[in-house]
């Protein structure tokens, strides 16, 4: 072996991590060569500076990482649980049944943002009652007893 290769292997032989053969071989070429022998004394210096050093104290809270990992998997599983429930709204609305008349209900509460006030507002359609302004009563639907310009009952009859 030449020196490029004793260097290589130096940390090994320092740790004792070698097969037998090759820590005699490296043994060998460092009692022939001074360059490899000064680079494996600094070695063995080094890994003393640093097994006189304090090991470094670690401290690990699992049960705050523990808490803190079961806060996160319980959000997820919120927000999946009201993205469900939106889901279910949503097929819930498109697959109520409808007049064959008048499909525009379905259509409305599927493309309202809210769900559970879609569906309401599409089964008081169905039922003939629009909702009326804020505090005030709901009224007829539109087209039965008023006149869409007026106001006023429909003049039409």
């Amino acid at each position: 072996m030449d020196c490029n290769e004793i260097r290589d292997r130096l940390p090994l032989f320092l740790h004792d991590d070698l097969p037998a053969n090759e820590a005699a071989s490296i043994k060998d070429h460092l009692t022939n060569c001074p360059a490899c022998r000064k680079e494996y004394a600094s070695m063995q210096q080094l890994r003393r500076l640093l097994d006189a050093l304090p090991t470094p104290r670690v401290e690990v809270n699992l049960a705050r990482i523990y808490a803190e990992a079961t806060r996160r998997q319980e959000m997820r599983l919120r927000r999946w649980r009201r993205a469900t429930y939106a889901l279910i709204g949503v097929a819930a609305a498109r697959s109520a049944p409808s007049s064959p008349s008048n499909g525009r209900e379905v259509e409305w509460a599927a493309g309202n943002g809210s769900t559970g006030a879609s569906a309401l507002a599409a089964t008081r359609f169905r039922e003939g009652r629009t909702p009326g302004p804020r505090g005030q009563p709901e009224g007829p639907a539109v087209g039965e007893g008023h006149s869409p310009r007026s106001g006023g009952p429909c003049r039409d009859s």
